[in-house]
């Protein structure tokens, strides 16, 4: 692994100087290892940003069940319970 190779968590973090990334950018068009895991991180990323809007879209779902249930029983939610 070259000292290029290095930057890439730092490229990741935003953590270069504007001269530096464009440097590694540079090295990223040479180095397929690079490509590759820049590519991984990315995927790995996607997922976990779709994982935690599936859990946020689940949470809004029970909520509005929750919602809808207090209203046919002609009650209203507070945050302690129904009443």
């Amino acid at each position: 692994m070259s000292a290029p190779c290095e930057q890439l968590s730092p490229f990741l973090d935003g953590e270069l100087s504007a001269p530096d990334m464009d440097t590694f950018r540079d090295h990223l068009d040479r180095c397929g290892s690079c490509r590759d895991n820049l590519r991984a991180t990315w995927l790995i990323e996607q997922r976990l940003l779709s994982r935690r809007r599936d859990r946020e879209g689940l949470g809004l779902v029970v909520l509005v069940v929750v919602l809808l249930l207090a209203s046919a029983l002609g009650g209203m939610v507070f945050a302690g319970g129904l009443w």
